[in-house]
């Protein structure tokens, strides 16, 4: 009787080890992994200054103004913040899959890089390079501020941080609350 309430209690303890660490443990450690995988850590809805600096133009600068996103380079206007807020969805969801330790920044086009991302977050500042897509076209090689190593990523954020000028102006002829419309 004895060594059947030891077997038990063996048998308990294992079932609660399996249930905690594989079941309620998977998920945790499912956002570990894709949080390590993670390019930046970028919360995109606190992001409050956007700036993207491109070899032979005029760096683009984004403020923030409640939910409005405002340009204040190389013009003064209200900016399209769907345009905005894609760019910083796009380097917050960026994950690297590969990433080349110590490399010569210039074989991957980020001595110079194409575009220069800097975004702030309160008082938290992150600045990446752009440089060139790799061979498929898909992904873009990119490299975190004072770090020696390159990051294969999507390149989603290339297209976006890319865009012009006009791409990121506010297009809207006139504002008005569609809602107090009765007639047109």
């Amino acid at each position: 009787m004895r060594r059947l309430l030891i077997l038990v209690g063996i048998l308990a303890a294992l079932g609660a080890f399996v249930y905690f660490y594989e079941f309620r443990g998977k998920e945790e450690r499912e956002k570990k992994e894709e949080a390590s995988k993670k390019f930046i850590q970028l919360d995109a809805d606190n992001a409050s200054r956007v700036s993207l600096v491109r070899p032979k133009e005029n760096p683009i600068v984004f403020v923030k103004n409640g939910t409005q996103w405002k340009m204040t380079q190389p013009i003064q206007t209200n900016a399209d913040s769907t345009s905005v807020d894609g760019l910083l969805q796009s380097l917050a969801s960026a994950t690297s899959d590969r990433t080349i330790e110590k490399a010569d920044l210039a074989k991957y086009g980020l001595k110079d890089p194409s575009v220069t991302v800097t975004v702030e977050e309160g008082t938290k500042k992150q600045t990446i390079r752009l440089g060139e897509k790799d061979f498929s076209g898909s992904n873009v090689y990119a490299a975190r501020e004072n770090e020696g190593n390159v990051y294969l990523i999507p390149d989603s954020a290339y297209i976006k941080a890319t865009q012009s000028v006009t791409d990121f102006r506010d297009k809207s002829i006139f504002e008005f609350n569609t809602e107090g419309v009765d007639r047109i």
